[in-house]
């Protein structure tokens, strides 16, 4: 017990004043993040305050870099795929005729393949719950339906082999895991977690553990392969929303999380803040 309270002591802030963090990347020495609801896309460096790298209007969501260097991310509301730099913006994919729901979390993998999901429906404003799908795209192979009847695919993670996706199904309360093929057709879809709570984002250690955010549970938990809680961090006051391993040695745990707000009718979403506290094992994997 000492010992766990020890290591939980050894969290601090490292940005806030930010609405919602999500799909945190560690690249080039810089952690990136989306800034969801100030519609930004944002950087921090170590030792140095957080930066603005872009501007997006259609609110940004996942990203991910691509293996040229290129930092592509999801607009949720257009449902557009835009290639980002600082202080410019510049399309990559329309992706609204193939998505019914707006676009949330997304990786890339090693191929330069962007795999992204569409939740079905617009949980925020009130919509009823429906299937959403996983899209993969690539500027070779444009866009492809790569999973069906998905209950609101959120945060991804995938294997250092490539061969394997986790993708976290929000209202499933669950991980599932897929086979990747060469070609990026995914197969093999099976429970891979079944979870206390709603996962959203999450990522993966050199151990095959998921640290995987539970938004409503205000906590983050790590899960072993064989789906068992190891390591929990638990925020009584806040949404628990993305998490990454980086740092340039990638033994850094870097977390998204979000005050709650209640004036006694509803709960929402306050000050953001992206925290960090050293990972008990190495990030692996994308992201």
């Amino acid at each position: 017990m000492n010992k766990a309270m020890a290591w939980h002591e050894q969290l601090d802030i490292v940005a806030r004043e930010l609405s919602w963090p999500e799909a945190p990347r560690w690249h080039d020495g810089a952690l990136y993040f989306s800034d969801c609801h100030h519609f930004r896309v944002m950087r921090v460096r170590p030792g140095e305050a957080p930066e603005k790298v872009a501007d997006l209007p259609g609110r940004p969501s996942g990203m991910g870099f691509f293996p040229d260097g290129r930092l592509l991310v999801a607009g949720a509301l257009d449902r557009k795929l835009w290639w980002v730099a600082p202080g410019r913006v510049e399309l990559a994919a329309d992706l609204s005729a193939h998505a019914t729901g707006l676009l949330n979390d997304m990786i890339v993998d090693a191929n330069g393949r962007a795999w992204v999901g569409d939740t079905g429906f617009d949980l925020a404003a009130g919509g009823r719950e429906c299937p959403g799908t996983l899209l993969s795209w690539s500027p070779q192979e444009g866009v492809r339906r790569a999973a069906e009847c998905v209950r609101f695919p959120n945060g991804m993670a995938i294997t250092p082999d490539g061969k394997t996706l986790f993708l976290a199904e929000t209202f499933a309360s669950a991980i599932s895991a897929f086979d990747i093929a060469s070609d990026g057709t995914l197969s093999n879809r099976r429970i891979h977690a079944e979870l206390e709570g709603r996962p959203d984002g999450m990522c993966l250690d050199d151990t095959g553990g998921l640290w995987v955010a539970l938004l409503w549970n205000q906590a983050f938990h790590r899960i072993d392969t064989g789906g068992r809680i190891t390591h929990r961090l638990e925020f009584e006051h806040e949404r628990c929303i993305s998490c990454v391993i980086g740092a340039d040695t990638r033994q850094t745990l870097f977390l998204g999380t979000s005050a709650i707000v209640d004036d006694g009718k509803v709960k929402s979403r306050g000050e953001g803040f992206i925290k960090r506290i050293p990972a008990p094992f190495a990030g692996s994997g994308i992201p």
